[in-house]
């Protein structure tokens, strides 16, 4: 899909998430279209989850965003917050035809994935075929996993994907079945990583026994699904807080574990975003809804975000950033929330690829190799030193 084309679906999905949240104020249904998820296979798949318009305006819109530093502007410009270290990676994307997404995390490594399903380490081709993948967000023993034609693939520390299939690997709760059927949604916290089919049932490949205490009744039909582990920071410290909820193709919430309540309470989501301490609901009306272990200091700046399309959250390394929260809204402006621990005050900004605001420090590439960097009053100004 050319970035036009691809600009034209992302205005036209914002448009209906607002005219739909208008029309469920009345009664009306959110389900929309042929609702079903993009799956290999699912136009031959009558038990595909139907997901409402306004859930896939925000899984459209998400491309934009990754669970690190950097965004993905339409015309295939790059922006990453902090200095000009990420120039070899973030530069090297940049200038990939039809990139679709970045994959990127807390660790040094970082992906780009094209309209044409190729997965690339900077400028090297590492897969084909390839509809999904996700990085871990912590930067010891990096891992992550791809999916290959409905095969999940082990991504190594080293930018390799495995040539063997670990879709065993991942697990149902509590019924113990594997990976089966149309992978079409991942999300990682930490090294636990969650994968949905196309049916809405979720599996799983996580560390922590934790997680089998939890109760997963009405994680059915599934359309989101993520992870919350925060970890003490304490010396031998172990889990602090531990929630897993869902988003089902009609908007309805599942939630369970420490913060299961609060979400229950947010109503029908659009979207959600959750990594360490960061829980964000996104209602169907570009509106915020913030609980977890960081809202005591982040809440009131992320609940005052409006017009919110799509929304991430996850971990970055390097440049005072960590545990990070990131939006974009339907007038393409993205915007985030740094905090790196509960005793320190969060850092945010807003940018887009016309102006930086805020004063926050970020670098552009541009698709024809151009490096710029903000000053003092906010513009972007090419680097000519190389």
């Amino acid at each position: 899909m050319s970035m036009i084309k691809r600009l034209i679906s992302l205005v036209l999905a914002v448009l209906t998430v607002f005219a739909l949240a208008a029309c469920g104020s009345a009664g009306g249904t959110t389900d929309g279209g042929d609702g079903k998820q993009d799956g290999k296979n699912d136009k031959n798949n009558k038990n595909a989850v139907v997901i409402s318009d306004p859930i896939k305006a925000a899984m459209e819109a998400n491309n934009a965003l990754t669970m690190s530093n950097y965004f993905l502007c339409e015309d295939g410009t790059v922006i990453s917050i902090g200095g000009g270290s990420e120039k070899r990676q973030a530069g090297a994307y940049a200038q990939l035809p039809n990139v679709r997404k970045l994959i990127k995390a807390a660790g040094l490594s970082s992906f780009a994935l094209t309209d044409n399903n190729e997965l690339y380490y900077e400028n090297r081709k590492t897969a084909d075929n390839v509809s999904l993948a996700a990085y871990c967000t912590t930067n010891s023993n990096v891992e992550g996993f791809c999916v290959i034609d409905n095969d999940i693939r082990r991504i190594d520390s080293y930018a390799n994907v495995s040539e063997r299939s670990y879709s065993s690997e991942f697990k149902n709760f509590p019924s113990g079945e594997t990976a089966s059927g149309d992978i079409v949604f991942i999300e990682v916290d930490k090294h636990d990583f969650i994968v949905l089919n196309s049916e809405g049932k979720f599996f799983t490949n996580w560390s922590s026994e934790e997680y089998t205490q939890l109760d997963y009744t009405g994680f059915e039909d599934l359309a989101i699904v993520d992870i919350a582990k925060y970890m003490s920071t304490k010396l031998g410290g172990g889990i602090e807080s531990l929630t897993v909820a869902g988003v089902k193709g009609d908007g309805t919430v599942v939630a369970t574990g420490t913060y299961a309540a609060d979400i229950l309470s947010w109503g029908k989501l659009a979207d959600l975003a959750m990594c360490d301490g960061i829980i964000v609901g996104l209602t169907v009306d570009g509106k915020l809804k913030m609980t977890g272990d960081y809202a005591p200091k982040m809440k009131d700046i992320i609940e005052g975000w409006t017009n919110i399309v799509a929304i991430e959250a996850g971990h970055a390394t390097g440049g005072n950033i960590d545990h990070i929260f990131t939006a974009v809204d339907s007038n393409g402006v993205f915007y985030f929330a740094n905090i790196m621990n509960l005793f320190n005050e969060p850092q945010t900004g807003t940018f887009s690829a016309d102006k930086v605001n805020d004063g926050c420090t970020c670098r552009k590439y541009t698709p024809d190799g151009k490096e710029y960097y903000t000053t003092y009053e906010g513009n972007w100004e090419e680097n000519i030193d190389g």
